[in-house]
C-alpha cells in the first residue's frame, strides 16, 4: 500500500494540470491529473510532494494548505494539499521528466477533459470544494 501526495495549483482561478504519459503500464495513461505521486519509504508527506512538484514541474512551491486525506481503493492514502501561486512564482515552470503536457484549466473546462482516475474520483466527491477553492 503506497501513500500518494497530490498538489491543486491554482492560478488566476485556475488549476493546473498535467497530461500523464501516454504509456499502457501507467495508471490512466494520456489522462490529465494534479501534480503528485507517491510517497517514498521513510519520506516526509510534504518533503514528497515538494519532490514530486519539482521533478514534475520544475517549481519549489511552500505554503501548502492541506485539504485532506483520502483512502485509496486499493489501500494507502492520498495526501491532499492546495497552493495559490501568481505569475511570478511561476515564471521558471516547465515539464519535467514526466507527462506530456501542462496546462492551467478552469473549473468550467475540467468536465471536457480525459481525467486520470484518482483526480475524476476527487472532483465527482468534491467539485463544489474545489470550485470554492478556484474562486479563491
Amino acid at each position: 500500500m503506497t501513500d500518494y501526495a497530490g498538489a491543486l495549483i491554482i492560478c488566476k482561478h485556475k488549476l493546473l494540470m498535467l497530461l500523464r504519459d501516454d504509456k499502457p503500464d501507467l495508471f490512466s495513461p494520456n489522462c490529465w491529473g494534479i501534480i503528485g505521486g507517491n510517497i517514498e519509504a521513510g519520506e516526509e508527506v510534504l518533503t514528497a510532494l515538494k519532490r514530486e512538484i519539482k521533478e514534475e514541474v520544475n517549481l519549489i512551491l511552500d505554503n501548502f494548505t492541506f485539504l485532506g486525506k483520502l483512502e485509496k481503493p486499493n489501500g494507502g492514502t492520498r495526501h491532499v494539499f492546495a497552493i495559490w501561486v501568481t505569475d511570478e512564482d511561476i515564471k521558471d515552470m516547465h515539464l519535467g521528466n514526466e507527462g506530456q503536457e501542462l496546462k492551467f484549466f478552469t473549473f468550467e473546462e475540467l468536465p471536457e477533459l480525459k481525467l486520470a482516475g484518482n483526480f475524476l474520483n476527487y472532483y465527482e466527491k468534491y467539485g463544489t470544494e474545489l470550485r470554492g477553492l478556484l474562486d479563491k
